[in-house]
């Protein structure tokens, strides 16, 4: 066997060739298998340092071939591996171990922990015998059970049409094909013309000398059955039901998260707080680690750029309340932490890459990605809703707009709310609103 081996030099049973070998009667029986405990894994991953495995008496031993198949590369030959294990105190301990695979030579490469992991779920399983691998025509057939991620199916007129290539190196200089309608009617005609008045309009159109052919299928009835698009209810068959369907209207009642008064009074708020909220005139940051690293130019722009006081503080937000919309919101944005990125900054544990930092003070252009044009087109209906439903529980409920919101003591820091809530039946009355509007359901 010896001659054979082209892995190794000392080594007389390894890698493919002990796999291979038929001169030990090889089975799949457990029986008579000594107990893999939890500690003889960590036993033998604490001598990782062990390169040069020595010989040992075939006496009383254990022997173990398997493969390990590649996780990415499945086309690939998989790994062989030897475990060679004695019996002591009723429990099995490793010997030798050996894989094919470049970090195997001494046996502590994760495949040949894998591979003790196993044989200990069977210990623990009290299982006799190695399981057999279940061939295709053993098992159910498989073709009738749909995928587990599907393509959701989204309406006529809210899909897109754009070239692939485009999307992958990111040089689109033209907005994709997309539906452009907007409700174009008046707020007086947009809930809908009484039926009584259709109805008078259909009997005049009766009445020429020739009537135009859709008059023939309106009857003097109105219809039971309608349809909720975004334009309104229209009876059920019609193109619109089927074109402008509303899939993004909400369907649960609303309810609220917390117990409110018994009685509410009509408070009527014109104007909102001052955010941030609880800061002084004296309220500042301290430069003093800052001037510690010796950096002019360092202190100089933190000075400039983004150190703020209370009253620019309170300006800055009533300034960018049209958030994305602002050319000041996007560049103060440039300079802090928002409270998008800030969690994984903070639960970083190595240095930032430069890959991080560009993601976060140079971020891409995602207007065009469905699911953030989706959210943005939808956290105005949103909030309109939310603010209608809440009007009817509360008198005097409000909400404000908000814009990018900078503590003096903590000025690298920056969060920008969807809205400002004043809620006269709550114990605080003054809240913050933060919407999300989900692509996918």
């Amino acid at each position: 066997m010896a001659a054979v081996c082209f892995c190794c030099r000392s080594h007389v049973q390894c890698c493919s060739c002990y796999y291979f070998s038929e001169d030990r009667n090889w089975s799949k029986t457990l029986r008579n298998f000594p107990k893999i405990s939890i500690l003889t894994c960590s036993d033998w991953l604490a001598q990782g340092g062990k390169k040069n495995a020595g010989e040992k008496s075939y006496f009383g031993n254990f022997y173990v071939k398997a493969r390990c198949y590649r996780s990415l590369r499945k086309s690939e030959d998989p790994h062989y591996l030897s475990l060679i294990l004695k019996e002591d105190n009723d429990k099995a301990a490793v010997s030798r171990a050996h894989c094919s695979c470049k970090g195997g030579s001494g046996g502590h490469c994760n495949h040949v922990l894998a591979l003790l992991y196993q044989l200990n779920d069977y210990s623990c399983l009290d299982i006799k015998d190695i399981p057999s691998d279940v061939t295709c025509t053993s098992r159910p057939q498989s073709w009738h059970i749909p995928r587990a991620s599907s393509i959701c199916p989204l309406p006529v007129m809210g899909t897109h049409y754009a070239r692939a290539e485009t999307d992958r190196v990111g040089e689109r200089k033209r907005d994709p094909v997309k539906c452009k309608l907007y409700d174009a009617r008046s707020p007086a005609i947009r809930k809908g013309l009484p039926m009584c008045h259709v109805m008078e309009q259909v009997d005049n159109l009766k009445r020429r000398e020739i009537p135009p052919p859709f008059s023939y299928l309106l009857s003097d009835q109105e219809p039971s059955l309608s349809m909720n698009t975004v334009f309104g209810n229209v009876p059920l068959g019609a193109w619109l039901a089927y074109q402008l369907q509303d899939h993004g209207r909400p369907n649960t009642r609303f309810v609220s998260n917390h117990i409110r008064d018994s009685f509410v009074t009509a408070v009527q708020c014109s104007e909102f707080i001052d955010l941030p909220v609880g800061i002084d005139d004296k309220t500042s940051f301290d430069l003093t680690e800052l001037n510690m690293l010796n950096q002019p130019d360092l202190t100089s722009f933190f000075t400039d750029h983004i150190v703020i006081d209370k009253s620019e503080s309170y300006s800055l937000e009533q300034r960018t309340v049209l958030q994305g919309e602002s050319a000041e919101w996007v560049e103060q944005h440039k300079f802090r932490l928002t409270a998008s990125n800030f969690g994984k900054v903070y639960s970083r544990i190595q240095r930032p890459s430069e890959s991080m930092l560009k993601s976060i003070f140079c971020p891409k252009d995602l207007s065009n990605v469905r699911a953030i044009s989706h959210g943005k087109g939808k956290e105005k209906v949103a909030r309109t809703i939310y603010a209608r439903k809440m009007q009817q529980q509360v008198p005097g409920f409000a909400i404000f707009d908000a814009g990018i919101s900078v503590h003096p003591k903590f000025p690298y820091l920056g969060a920008t709310p969807d809205g400002k809530v004043f809620d006269p039946s709550s114990s605080s009355k003054f809240g913050l609103l933060e919407i999300k509007c989900p692509f996918s359901k």
